[in-house]
């Protein structure tokens, strides 16, 4: 009754989520690998309610609408609508059926069940799997049946030779017991039962050393591989090792590189700024030379000029052939008129011109 009431409980609280259910995407993903389950288990049915529960809730699911299609497609192609819907209600009784038996734990009947479903279905996973998990537990079954079966006789085999054996040695008259087993035992080449005891003891004493045996040896192959591993994991631990060693050598090397370089091209630019300030310097003493060596020109023109106006002629061609000279190396600014002035001076000296303003 309590799980009846919580059933309807369940129940009613499913449909008043159905709204919220319905626009869930979870929900729409539940769907549609339905779908594509039962659609590859061949449940074409199933798999058709699936994708348009899907398509219902998400019109816009290619996925869902193409597998919708090839369903359609396949179910036109094997077999008429009639056909079908009988088959697939037979197999549907059938595996309701078979079910009922695999939890009833009727292994034998279930799989006689499965067998029909894939003679029928071919193809069909959770046949297959109910056959295969039926079988398995069948075969459990039966050895665990056979084991009960063994342990329950053991009991009465031992009650039924211990009586045989008291019936045997009833029977044998006391004086001649040793002498007729020992004449068995050389006619028949049977042992008497101390001997028997005593050999079967040895076996098992000898199975028991077997078992050691193959146990030790079990043990050692264990230890060997676990010694192998271990060598393996720490070759491969050794070999990150060096490899993580040098690539940190790599970066130490690369990184040396860089700073080689950088420092070679600090060094470079450091050597054409001295080389820049040098060629600055020079320029600014060659410039400082050359404005020295024209304040010196311009001089010497107007002390020329001066001795030209004191009509000192000699006086006044020499500095403007001095003036002439050093501007060969500083530029002809004065040349000109130190020329024209030395024409003039010239002349003044052979008496040939006039005394003019300049």
């Amino acid at each position: 009754m309590k799980i009846l009431c919580v059933g309807l409980v369940l129940c009613l609280s499913l449909a008043a989520a159905g709204a919220l259910w319905a626009a869930d995407p979870v929900a729409i993903e539940v769907h549609y690998q339905s779908g594509v389950k039962y659609f590859k288990r061949g449940l074409y049915d199933k798999a058709i309610q699936e994708f348009e529960k899907t398509l219902r809730m998400e019109p816009q699911h290619e996925e869902a609408r193409a597998y919708l299609a090839q369903v359609r497609e396949l179910q036109k192609a094997h077999r008429p609508a009639e056909a079908r819907a009988s088959q697939d209600a037979e197999v549907r009784k059938l595996y309701d059926e078979g079910r009922r038996l695999y939890r009833a734990r009727d292994y034998e009947e279930a799989i006689e069940v499965f067998n029909k479903i894939l003679s029928i279905k071919p193809i069909d996973d959770f046949a297959s799997y109910y056959r295969e998990r039926s079988e398995i537990l069948l075969s459990r079954k039966i050895a665990r049946e056979k084991k009960q079966e063994a342990r329950r006789r053991r009991p009465e085999e031992k009650r039924e030779a211990q009586e045989a054996a008291r019936k045997k040695k009833e029977a044998a008259p006391p004086a001649k017991k040793e002498a007729q087993g020992t004449v068995t035992a050389a006619l028949d080449g049977a042992e008497s039962p101390a001997a028997s005891r005593e050999r079967k003891r040895q076996e098992k004493l000898q199975l028991k050393e077997e078992r050691r045996q193959e146990k030790l040896r079990l043990k050692e192959d264990k230890r060997a591989q676990a010694r192998r591993r271990r060598e393996a994991k720490q070759q491969a631990r050794e070999e990150r090792r060096q490899e993580k060693l040098r690539l940190k050598e790599d970066k130490r090397a690369r990184k040396e590189s860089h700073v080689r370089a950088k420092e070679e091209k600090a060094a470079a630019a450091q050597e054409r700024r001295e080389q820049e300030e040098a060629r600055a310097l020079d320029k600014r003493a060659a410039n400082k030379r050359l404005r020295e060596e024209r304040r010196q020109n311009k001089e010497r023109f107007l002390e020329g000029v001066k001795a030209y106006g004191r009509k000192e002629y000699k006086a006044a061609i020499t500095a403007f052939k001095d003036v002439i000279k050093a501007e060969e190396r500083t530029g002809a600014l004065y040349t000109r008129p130190a020329n024209r002035l030395i024409d003039k001076s010239r002349k003044r000296l052979e008496g040939m011109g006039k005394d003019i303003a300049i």
